[in-house]
This record gives structure tokens, C-alpha cells and sequence, in this order.
């Protein structure tokens, strides 16, 4: 991660993504009066599926497959903050079929 985030050390948090049916999940709960800046996002498939990182109800990027045991990242290699979350939103993360994707995601709330 990059040094952006280094700095950031002791405020940045994670969750465990574990989901597999076909909806949008709740990820990271929305924080009164914060928005979430996703840092890194990693994600395996245990087969094929489309995902769509939300913030809430709103699109990140389009659908993006992740192909069986294929490992997907979103790094904030740079210095440069991939998802910038709208204050008081959640983060979501839309599945379009029933196949288990687990992962992890790190952020921070500002």
C-alpha cells in the first residue's frame, strides 16, 4: 500500500468479506457523518461471478468478473485512494450469482 496509507497506519481498519449468495452485501457499515476511502480490496471466487463494489446504492465501477480461485486486488499503490465513499454510506459489494467470494478490505474513515 502506498505511503499515503503508511502514514495513515494506526486509523486504517479491515474487514472480512464472506459472502456468496446473489445480492448486494454489506461490507463496512456506514459511519454518521464519515466516508469510507477503500485503500485495498482483494477478492477470490470460488467460481465464476460478477461483482460490483457499491458505495450504497451507487456504482464504483461496472461489473467485473472474478474467474475460480483467480486472486483480485485493488491496491492503493500510489498513494491514490481507489473508492472515495460519500459520507454516512455503507460499502457494498453486489454479487450477480450464488458462489462464495471471500476476501478482505482495508480503509479508512475521514
Amino acid at each position: 500500500m502506498g505511503n499515503r496509507l503508511l502514514s495513515q497506519r494506526d486509523d486504517v481498519k479491515s474487514a472480512t468479506i464472506n459472502v456468496a449468495t446473489r445480492a448486494t452485501h454489506a461490507i463496512i457499515a456506514a459511519v454518521t457523518g464519515k466516508a469510507l476511502h477503500i485503500h485495498k480490496l482483494f477478492l477470490v471466487a470460488a467460481g465464476e461471478v460478477a461483482v460490483i463494489p457499491k458505495d450504497g446504492t451507487t456504482a464504483y465501477t461496472g461489473a467485473m468478473t472474478l474467474i475460480k480461485g483467480t486472486p483480485f486486488v485493488i491496491d492503493d499503490n500510489n498513494g491514490q485512494m481507489p473508492m472515495i465513499g460519500t459520507p454516512t454510506t455503507a460499502f457494498n459489494l453486489a454479487l450477480d450469482a450464488a458462489v462464495q467470494v471471500s476476501g478482505r478490505v482495508w480503509y479508512t474513515e475521514n
